[in-house]
């Protein structure tokens, strides 16, 4: 009984410690972007790049992501390695009027404390026009 019991424990602490270690994007004004069925691109959105988050943690020092755009047929990826919008990303915004969906992947965040850490998560946002 002991046992299980030690085990149930264990597993919730290791479930709690996933569950706080989420990685969550700001972009487009919205705290859960990646997490949105759909959003329209404004003028900030497209010179800004997107920050992460973690609860409890605060704000990531973002060091690079790698961005997809397009749409059901075919998608351009850029990548950032500063964790910036580079100029092709946001001209790639500004002219791709027929993308779909924005997807940001490959996240790396650093934080507060140093340790760096890649995000499993694609953040998905789908475009509307």
């Amino acid at each position: 009984m002991k046992k299980i019991i030690l085990s149930l424990v264990l597993i919730g602490a290791g479930l709690c410690s996933i569950a706080q270690n989420q990685i969550n994007m700001i972009w487009c004004g919205s705290k859960e972007a990646g997490k949105l069925d759909a959003v329209s691109l404004s003028p900030e959105c497209m010179t800004v790049a997107p920050k992460f988050w973690i609860p409890g943690k605060g704000e990531l020092k973002c060091l690079g992501f790698k961005m997809a755009i397009g749409d059901e047929k075919q998608s351009v990826v850029f990548v950032s390695k500063d964790g910036d919008l580079t100029e092709r990303m946001t001209e790639s915004l500004k002219m791709n009027s027929t993308a779909g969906f924005v997807h940001f992947f490959d996240v790396i965040v650093q934080s507060p404390d140093g340790s760096t850490e890649l995000s499993d998560t694609v953040y998905k946002i789908r475009l509307i026009k």
